[in-house]
């Protein structure tokens, strides 16, 4: 298969009514019947219907039959298009009725790049996916930019390319589905047209079929029917499961009395995402899916609730006049800690546990709820004491988590989005202040370090930009700080702190404890013992290389070309430092590493 064929959107609309019953594609082999399809475009007639520019200008200068140039017989058909904006074009022949794919079902059509091509074309097959709401699901064939003169043939049997696409789209996107699961429908023929602004393309195509011997319809659907149902099962087990804990998170809601102010408001506000998480269960129910989007938005809810057990110490706090509370979070979760929510996804303790082997970094986390203003608030470690002897607290790094806006779908995906902005914990920043966020115009600011002074500049730019170089440290200075500088935490306000603990390759196994103290030029706000329990064994070296270098034109939060943490800190020698091997490196370029653990 042509690496370009792989190349898959898609776009989602309702299904029809009467496919809510169909389940999931398998092959099957009796009850066929013929399927043929043939487009020569020897009339005047125009099949070609437009379907997306991604909403960028174009300039039609020719479509329809011609007689310009034709395969066989005396007419072709003719698309003259030039980009008035970089982007894809789509125009497609839509297949009528229900067409599964299945048995076997081959696309073959031809097509001539005219001379003045600069563009890229190719033609192609769409499908839909039902039960599931996914449709418009493309598969282009091999890209060409020039044909010679010569007419070139696409195409192939797409029962196994349908099988692949479902599987990669509904994967990704459903909760528990997979391709096996759902039914896969043709829909159109496409053409596609790829190029950049000023580029054009002169596509003639002719002699497009499909054939081969499909399932019958009533055939198909009782064999997805049966597939679907095995997915039914779990879904619904997952569903009863999700609601028994959100009836028992309800029943203690429920139970609290005479709370403080604030501890109310934290009881309300996780009443609400009960409601809320119950809701789209429902919603679930009614469909028979969900997708991963909502299936995540449910586990939030029920990450948050661990904040049933910080509504009493919330209150008591409020009420003896306490500044702070903290919470021991996990550093790795599906649930986001922002600074305005009122429900912290932790436990109120003043012990957080770690278990590590010898050599090992380690992450943990915890977060400073701000029921007073705290200014020029500083995190001190302490050397860990055990029988083995004493772990420096030096060996124990600690970084602010900064929230910063960003595009799409942020937390949960991959997708770009420039009219949304998620605010987002993602960066490990030992001075804070590098990044300045506006949450009010839901803007970025970055901290320039010039010799005459520091200045910050604006960084939430959503205009596109293409083969941008990058700019030398004399005129982009951004540098982190080597050590963590204390911070600000406005009253009502969240702060999440992010540990990595080393083990020294020669520590003694055992338990170890050490003191984090968290204080303000007047007051210690509180102590946290750090636990740390040392393994008796060392883990292996990786067996393979994890190629976790991602180089780029331009790196808006280093200084050097060195690995960096989320935030621009760490030598080139910190990625096997923490065991991971990099299969190559460059000089000339920017490198990002999260040090998840």
């Amino acid at each position: 298969m042509d690496r370009n064929a792989l190349f898959v959107s898609c776009t989602i609309v309702a299904v029809f009514a009467w496919l809510q019953p169909v389940l999931a594609q398998a092959p099957v082999e009796a009850q066929t019947e013929p399927f043929q399809y043939f487009q020569g475009f020897e009339t005047d007639a125009d099949p070609l219907q437009f379907w997306t520019s991604y909403d960028k200008k174009y300039t039609i200068n020719f479509k329809g039959p011609t007689t310009e140039k034709a395969r066989s017989g005396k007419q072709s058909f003719k698309l003259d298009i030039t980009f008035e904006e970089t982007s894809r074009f789509l125009w497609h022949i839509p297949i009528e009725g229900n067409v599964p794919v299945g048995g076997k079902l081959a696309f073959s059509g031809h097509m001539l790049l005219g001379d003045q091509t600069t563009g890229t074309a190719t033609l192609g097959v769409s499908f839909r996916f039902p039960p599931t709401k996914f449709s418009g699901c493309t598969a282009p064939n091999r890209f060409y930019g020039a044909t010679g003169g010569e007419w070139k043939t696409v195409g192939g049997d797409f029962v196994r390319r349908g099988r692949d696409i479902a599987n990669s789209i509904v994967t990704t996107r459903m909760e528990g589905v997979t391709g096996e699961h759902v039914g896969v429908f043709l829909e159109r023929i496409i053409f596609d047209l790829r190029g950049k602004a000023g580029q054009r393309v002169v596509l003639y195509a002719d002699d497009l079929a499909i054939t081969g011997e499909v399932p019958t319809q009533d055939a198909y659907r009782d064999e997805m029917t049966r597939r679907w149902g095995t997915m039914k099962e779990a879904l619904d087990e997952k569903l009863n499961a999700w609601e028994a804990r959100l009836d028992e998170a309800g029943t203690a809601l429920a139970e609290f009395a005479e709370l403080s102010p604030r501890a109310e408001r934290l009881r309300r506000e996780l009443v609400t995402g009960v409601g809320d998480a119950k809701a789209k269960i429902q919603a679930a129910r009614d469909a028979g899916q969900i997708e991963k989007v909502q299936r995540d938005e449910i586990e939030s809810v029920l990450g948050r609730l661990q904040g049933i057990a910080a509504i009493t110490a919330l209150s008591d706090a409020e009420r003896e006049g306490r500044s702070a509370l903290v919470y021991v979070a996990q550093p790795v979760s599906a649930t986001m800690i922002l600074p305005d929510q009122g429900v912290v996804p932790g436990v109120v303790s003043p012990e957080i546990p770690v278990v590590a082997a010898r050599g090992e970094y380690e992450p943990a986390s915890f977060v400073i709820s701000a029921l007073t203003a705290l200014e020029d608030l500083r995190v001190e470690v302490d050397d860990l004491q055990g029988d083995g002897g004493a772990i420096p607290g030096s060996q124990v790094d600690v970084k602010a988590v900064k929230c910063w806006y960003q595009a799409g779908t942020a937390w949960t995906g991959i997708r770009q989005d420039k009219s949304r902005r998620i605010l987002t914990p993602e960066l490990l920043l030992n001075d804070d202040s590098l990044v300045k966020v506006d949450e009010e115009k839901k803007e970025n600011h970055l901290k320039l370090s010039f010799p005459e002074g520091e200045k910050y500049v604006w960084i939430s730019d959503p205009t596109d930009r293409k083969g941008g170089g990058s700019l030398p440290v004399a005129k982009f200075p951004v540098k982190d700080s080597p050590v963590l500088l204390p911070v600000d935490i406005s009253s009502g306000r969240n702060k999440q702190f992010w540990l990595t603990v080393h083990v020294p390759a020669d520590a003694e196994p055992g338990a170890y404890t050490g003191t984090i103290t968290l204080k303000t030029p007047g007051a210690v706000i509180a102590e946290l013992t750090l636990k740390l329990d040392v393994l008796p064994f060392e883990l292996l070296p990786p067996y393979y290389n994890s190629s976790m270098d991602y180089p780029s034109s331009s790196c808006p939060l280093t200084t050097t070309p060195a690995w960096t943490t989320m935030a621009g800190r760490g030598p080139a020698r910190a990625p096997s430092a923490h065991g991971a091997r990099v299969g190559r490196s460059s000089a000339r370029s920017c490198r990002t590493w999260s040090r998840m653990g």
